[in-house]
């Protein structure tokens, strides 16, 4: 075929004609966009390249994919362009959507099955009496003969040529396939990057906010030390007292740190002291269950204070003397040792030898 002869050959196409020729069931709109739009391929692939009028052929078997006339010059732009699996796939579409040639097929088959039954019924003799075997051929037998051969032969190709579109139009579904599965990996795998980075961000932002969590906790605790002051500036040195073994495991920052230490060092052991000698002047007036709450506390305040060894023996006659045995010897054995240089230690060791061990 010359290419360059049948795209000068092309002419455009008339609306009227297309409805004639087509059961086309599109609004009247749309059909106008199709033939305008395969009249501009027809200039195009006349004048400006196949590749343009691919284009808007494309565009018009989008608004109606069996729109036939769009799919033969597809075809012929494919030719041009030197893309024949693509020509092969729309060529097997058009005789598959071709009413005329399905009918012409069918009847074909028709005529040869009928063939093959007359073939059957009237089977030839044997033996031919040549005495009445007459001297010249019907001429119609032999057309109808021949006709059937014709038939045949042309049933046969036309078979062989469907089975080979059939395959073709296979592996072009499977190229199309092939083709779709990498651009769907391709996608998948865009997406796996973009939620990658979304996670990061989340991350980063998860860890900013945490940030400002523990900005604003240190706020508050900066807001105790101030709170501290000013409990200790009314007297409220019990409470304040508290808040500041609260903060204990708190690190401070620089001058926060400092104010509170100074705190800490100025409050802690001078109330502790105070509450000891409160504590003994309640044990020796035989006030024995606030003598143990009010010594208890001073230890609280400083573990490791001066008045330690003696709030603990103090503790221990308070339980005594209340009949609490277990946790009198508890105290008299805990300053023993912790504090087994303490002048103290032998009145913890006489009492815990008189209540018994």
């Amino acid at each position: 075929m010359d290419v360059k002869a049948e795209v000068k050959s092309l002419t455009a196409l008339n609306l009227e004609q297309l409805q004639q020729n087509n059961c086309i069931d599109v609004e009247p709109k749309k059909l106008n966009k199709m033939v305008e739009l395969y009249n501009k391929a027809v200039d195009s692939i006349q004048s400006k390249g196949d590749d343009i009028a691919a284009i808007e052929l494309k565009k018009a078997l989008s608004i109606y994919p069996d729109f036939l006339e769009a799919k033969l010059l597809l075809s012929l732009c494919y030719i041009a362009g030197k893309q024949m699996d693509e020509a092969k796939k729309l060529l097997f579409d058009v005789t598959q959507q071709d009413k005329l040639m399905q009918r012409a097929y069918r009847y074909l088959k028709h005529v040869q099955d009928a063939d093959k039954t007359r073939r059957e019924i009237k089977k030839p003799r044997l033996f031919v009496d040549k005495a009445n075997f007459p001297t010249k051929i019907n001429k119609d037998i032999i057309k109808v003969v021949c006709g059937s051969l014709v038939g045949g032969v042309v049933a046969y190709i036309f078979l062989v040529s469907s089975m080979t579109d059939i395959k073709e139009k296979h592996e072009a579904d499977t190229a199309v396939w092939q083709e779709q599965t990498y651009e769907y990996n391709v996608t998948i795998g865009n997406y796996k990057d973009q939620l990658s980075n979304v996670t990061g961000e989340l991350q980063k932002r998860e860890q900013r906010i945490q940030e400002k969590q523990e900005q604003i906790a240190y706020l508050k605790n900066v807001q105790k030390i101030v709170q501290i002051e000013k409990k200790l500036l009314e007297g409220n040195r019990i409470e304040a007292a508290d808040m500041l073994l609260a903060l204990k495991s708190v690190v401070f920052e620089d001058i926060e740190q400092y104010i509170f230490n100074h705190l800490y060092n100025t409050t802690m052991e001078p109330l502790a002291e105070e509450l000891y000698h409160e504590g003994y002047r309640l044990y020796r007036q035989g006030n024995d269950e606030q003598t143990v709450e009010i010594l208890r506390q001073s230890i609280r305040y400083s573990p490791e204070g001066y008045f330690v060894p003696l709030s603990l023996y103090f503790i221990g006659r308070g339980h005594e003397r209340q009949g609490d045995i277990k946790n009198a010897r508890h105290y008299f054995e805990r300053l023993i040792e912790d504090f087994p240089g303490h002048s103290y230690v032998q009145h913890a060791q006489s009492r815990l030898n008189i209540i018994g061990q």
